[in-house]
């Protein structure tokens, strides 16, 4: 007597139980979601195509709600479907979004380090539209030449943009190499295909 991976007992090639019970079992396995343990590195690439996804819903809901008749496959297309699998779609994305976050704020420096990141490419972007003239400046339309005068010159402006790239590059690291390495679990990966995407997760 030797039990199979689906727990299914069998003896000398006769099965015990009836076909429904080995085609259940079988079925469960198939159906089993696979790769819900993902890297949040997958995990934010796979939460792209689900927004891509559900940018190609909406699209749909919004152009093909009403079409001429006698247009063939556009008459095929089921807006209420359509409308429902967007909104399952944003509820995955609600709790893909969920579970990135909480895996980063149960780590308080990848959690600050991502606030600083987001600043320091705020001051980078202030920086780069920072008015660095100094000196006199030629008269423009018959103005009267003028003359500024900088705080900051442009060399050191540049220095400061430098400085800070450097600073968010480092930041950048660790957050890859945290996202590479810790797993998240991610309900219904298999909605992709189930909202006719043609596409499988493929993570």
């Amino acid at each position: 007597m030797i039990d199979n991976e689906f727990g299914i007992k069998y003896n000398e090639g006769c099965i015990e139980g009836d076909v429904n019970m080995i085609t259940a079992a079988i079925g469960a396995a198939v159906m089993i979601p696979q790769n819900e343990n993902l890297t949040i590195a997958k995990a934010l690439k796979y939460k792209k195509r689900v927004i891509q996804r559900i940018s190609e819903l909406t699209s749909e809901i919004r152009d093909f709600n009403s079409v001429v008749k006698g247009q063939g496959d556009l008459e095929s297309i089921d807006t209420n479907q359509s409308i429902a699998d967007r909104a399952d779609l944003v509820e995955h994305l609600v709790q893909l979004k969920y579970a990135i976050v909480r895996a980063n704020v149960e780590n308080a420096e990848i959690q600050q380090g991502i606030f600083r990141l987001s600043e320091l490419k705020s001051w980078v972007s202030t920086l780069e539209s920072l008015d660095t003239k100094h000196g006199k400046q030629s008269p423009l339309y018959g103005d009267a030449e003028i003359e500024c005068i900088a705080t900051i010159r442009r060399v050191d402006k540049i220095a400061r943009i430098r400085q800070t790239e450097r600073e968010i590059d480092e930041i950048q690291e660790k957050l890859e190499a945290f996202n590479a390495i810790t797993r998240i679990t991610v309900p219904g990966l298999g909605i992709l295909d189930r909202t006719n995407t043609g596409t499988a997760p493929n993570l």
